[in-house]
């Protein structure tokens, strides 16, 4: 889970209008979509179990270079069920 606490906390000092105190009690609707080749996937999961994470089989960090279809449908997929 360090790569995505580290994560975390850089996230919490960039975003001073909003910032994420603990994901696990974020309840507004969100996703999270990762290649699963990226070692981050398991800590998103773990960080984050309330949250809705993707998994692009195959795919590695960057998902808009890896596999642009598929995360803008995933994206416009989950758009449509909020």
């Amino acid at each position: 889970m360090e790569v995505a606490e580290r994560a975390l906390s850089q996230m919490r000092r960039r975003t001073p209008c909003e910032r994420i105190s603990d994901p696990r009690n974020f309840e507004r609707p969100s996703t999270g979509i990762s290649g699963g080749l990226h070692r981050a996937i398991a800590d998103f999961r773990g960080v984050w179990p309330n949250g809705l994470v993707v998994e692009l089989p195959g795919v590695g960090h960057f998902c808009q270079e890896d596999a642009p279809e598929t995360l803008v449908s995933n994206i416009v997929q989950f758009l449509q069920s909020t």
